[in-house]
């Protein structure tokens, strides 16, 4: 980290957590990912062929002031990539974690849960160059974000270590306290901190300095940028929003910070930690089905029923196994719900009943209800959200009642928790009342880009933006289980204490903790 503190700047987005081309940004700093073109001549590997800026560029780092120390490169001042790993990136042998409609590095559930840290001999035992107590303590206040999986633990043996912290050989400029390798791969923490024993010409370092400093690099070993990157003149980064705001003065990610003295992480820095490395809701892929083009998903007793390319089918929660029902008569389904023994679907303008047993299926009312947003059910009858409208439905006749005003225009999930329906709708969360169609809003407008919604116990669960959250109905507050992994999520249903989710053409039971 270097010492030459620099103007912060920077721009509110939205609250989208928008995963940049594999980069995490600084802990509360988020903006969206755009190439970044080399600002020097490439370096390249001995043989002439690697071209290593055109791969540090790549990942969303600057390249302007990249300096070639051998056998790694330092970029923004104090971030690390060792050739050795971007050979193996560039040659396919570490790549990063894909998270399908994004691509943002993040480690995995097992790296990040378990780092093993060890300090090299290069660094002093004793006097004013033992960093060890002090990486110790910055260790502990990672260990100690609550709902976080981060975890780290000291290690005296050099072949197990994920980090090894290390004297910089001299290879630090004077202002630059210490540096950090960045990940190159979801499976890996950037495996090394080189700290410049002789910083600003020998000059004493306080135990806080130390600590914060150590805090920072480690940061840095789990895939954060700088929170300040934009007022620092850094290349584009990866923002965290969720409630985080676009600079944070108070970061301990805040890049030029050298001298700073450790006071504890920033409320952001908390809030951002939880929201990349989460308390986790554990999934397993069930059966090898594709279930690509899955239109719409319900349940209905001890079964999941899909409407996939045309076809209506159940599936075993338990292992995948599933059974096609009936012929292929199901494109264009638009929303799909359970009442009763029968499962109801909206299909090319029409709801119709059908026979979960065997497919066969009866046609309830009139061909009006093109343009369905979503549907479920209370007290024995279906809610409709259609062409902005929400309808109650007499399941047995199609005559319908319209509740409340044309508000609902680009609804995007609804399912029924106790005695109220709940519609995301805009962005926004409704507590909407089945007798009058009357709504309040449940919390802020974060729920752009939602994917499904369902209902288990006392709390609602929505999969939006590629992950997962479990939502308090009664305010709206929310807690993220899980990593990025449900982008392009077609449906979800409960049963029990669990949710299925047809995901990337694949079954899944996901716990909802």
């Amino acid at each position: 980290m270097k010492t030459t503190k620099r103007k912060n700047s920077g721009t509110r987005i939205s609250k989208n957590l928008i995963l940049s081309l594999f980069v995490l940004a600084a802990v509360a700093s988020c903006k969206k990912e755009v190439p970044v073109s080399p600002a020097k001549p490439a370096m390249e590997s001995p043989a002439g062929t690697r071209d290593y800026g055109a791969i540090i560029s790549s990942m969303g780092f600057s390249i302007e002031n990249m300096e070639d120390h051998g056998d790694f490169l330092l970029v923004e001042e104090d971030i690390m990539f060792t050739k050795e790993k971007l050979d193996a990136r560039a040659d396919g042998g570490a790549t990063q974690k894909t998270t399908q409609a994004s691509t943002g590095l993040h480690l995995d559930r097992t790296p990040v849960s378990n780092i093993l840290v060890y300090v090299d001999p290069s660094i002093p035992v004793g006097g004013a160059d033992d960093w060890r107590a002090d990486l110790s303590t910055a260790m502990t206040h990672w260990n100690n974000i609550t709902d976080c999986i981060v975890n780290l633990t000291i290690t005296t043996n050099s072949g197990l270590a994920d980090i090894t912290v290390r004297s910089d050989a001299n290879v630090l400029a004077n202002n630059v306290q210490a540096a950090a390798e960045f990940p190159a791969n979801s499976s890996d923490p950037g495996y090394q901190i080189r700290i410049n024993l002789d910083f600003n010409s020998n000059a004493t370092v306080s135990s806080g300095q130390k600590i914060y400093n150590m805090a920072h690099e480690i940061g840095h070993c789990i895939a954060f940028r700088h929170t300040n990157w934009s007022g620092i003149g850094e290349s584009t980064a990866f923002e965290i929003a969720h409630g985080c705001p676009a600079t944070d003065a108070n970061s301990i990610m805040n890049g030029g910070t050298a001298l700073s003295s450790w006071a504890g992480f920033s409320t952001y820095d908390d809030l951002a930690a939880k929201l990349v490395y989460p308390a986790w809701a554990d999934y397993v892929q069930l059966g090898t089905g594709n279930w690509a083009g899955t239109e719409a998903v319900t349940s209905l007793g001890s079964y999941v029923y899909a409407m996939n390319n045309s076809r209506f089918y159940q599936l075993d929660p338990t292992n995948g196994n599933y059974t096609q029902l009936g012929g292929a008569v199901w494109a264009g389904t638009e929303a799909m719900t359970s009442l009763g023994s029968y499962v109801y679907a909206v299909n090319n303008s029409r709801i119709y009943r059908i026979d979960p047993s065997n497919g066969t299926y009866t046609q309830i009312g009139g061909a009006v209800w093109a343009g369905t947003d979503a549907m479920t059910t209370y007290g024995g009858y279906l809610y409709i959200v259609e062409n902005s409208r929400f309808y109650q439905v007499d399941p047995s006749t199609g005559t319908y009642t319209q509740l409340g005003g044309a508000v609902w225009t680009n609804s995007e999930a609804m399912t029924t928790l106790g005695s109220y329906i709940y519609i995301v709708q805009n962005s926004r969360l409704y507590q909407v009342d089945p007798a009058t169609g009357a709504y309040t809003q449940q919390g802020g407008a974060v729920w752009t880009g939602t994917e499904a919604m369902s209902a288990i116990g006392s709390y609602l669960y929505i999969i939006e933006n590629d992950m997962y959250y479990k939502v308090d109905p009664s305010t709206g507050n929310y807690t993220r289980l899980g990593g990025f992994v449900w982008a392009g999520t077609d449906g979800m249903a409960p049963i029990g204490t669990y949710n299925y989710v047809i995901e990337n053409a694949r079954f899944y039971k996901v716990n909802s903790i």
